[in-house]
């Protein structure tokens, strides 16, 4: 119970109390009325309008003044919530108004995105495009490159063991070297020779692979290259009279500091005039 009810029982109350004082006075009256009426009428000297009995009821002045102020309380209070009430309903169109101009400004800002986003796309792509091109031109510039340094000729070999009429072998030296800037790990290769009538590219064998040592910059690598079979002397210089008689070809293979790997293929062929001159086709770097 609310001291505003306590407040409004304790004035009935004495509401009560007075209206009860009240009735008592006007039972009082009603009997000093009927005693009167009862004594013997006196003459009528002359005829008098009736007089009327008004009965007023008046209430203290202390429950007065609390029902006045009970009053002003309740209207106080019904201008605050009022008050309040148009307050609150101010702060939810504001909230309304500040979240559709939130949702408004993400839909735009949504669509500014929807629309860069291929453009940041193709951004990324061609940065990450850039880097990689960036990477790999720097292996390119560092990475070892193995190519021919001498390219040598061919020769007789006999061994004094050997009878003059076993004949002997054609053989040929051929240097490589590493014209990069890094190191070549892993170093293998194979080779062969074609001498005589069969010089074709079909005709091509290679040897079993042969392991290199690492090769750094400008170091000096070479091996030789055996003809299969054995021919005489007179043979040999009949070779080296003819025109693209003897051929040695060879492929290397090796790795940089990335694990790449790269190969070197290369051909020569031997001409009349004694020089040496590359195959038209065979010689590369990749």
């Amino acid at each position: 119970m609310d001291i505003i009810t306590q407040r409004f029982i304790a004035i009935g109350n004495r509401l009560l109390a007075e209206l009860r004082k009240i009735n008592v006075t006007l039972t009082q009256i009603q009997q000093q009325v009927k005693a009167v009426a009862g004594q013997p009428k006196p003459e009528k000297k002359e005829d008098s309008p009736p007089q009327e009995v008004i009965a007023s009821v008046s209430f203290p002045a202390s429950v007065e003044t609390k029902r006045d102020t009970t009053e002003k309380n309740k209207q106080r209070r019904d201008r605050w919530r009022l008050f309040v009430e148009v307050l609150t309903l101010i702060a939810v169109v504001g909230y309304g108004l500040v979240a559709y101009h939130q949702w408004k400004t993400m839909n735009q800002t949504y669509s500014e995105i929807a629309k860069q986003t291929p453009k940041i796309a193709e951004t990324a792509r061609a940065a990450t495009q850039a880097n990689i091109d960036a990477r790999d031109r720097f292996r390119q510039e560092e990475r070892p490159y193995l190519w021919l340094s001498d390219l040598g000729h061919p020769d007789f070999l006999q061994r004094p063991e050997w009878k003059k009429e076993e004949g002997g072998y054609v053989v040929w030296d051929w240097h490589f070297t590493n014209y990069g800037k890094s190191p070549a790990y892993h170093v293998t290769f194979r080779q062969g020779m074609i001498a005589g009538e069969q010089v074709s590219a079909k005709n091509r064998t290679y040897s079993i692979l042969i392991k290199g040592s690492p090769c750094p910059p400008t170091k000096d690598e070479w091996d030789t290259a055996f003809y299969k079979d054995k021919i005489s002397h007179a043979k040999f210089e009949q070779l080296m009279d003819t025109e693209d008689a003897v051929i040695i070809y060879g492929k290397v293979y090796y790795d940089d500091s990335y694990g790449t790997t790269y190969e070197t293929g290369f051909c020569l062929n031997h001409l009349r005039s004694g020089a040496i001159s590359y195959c038209k086709e065979g010689n590369y770097i990749k």
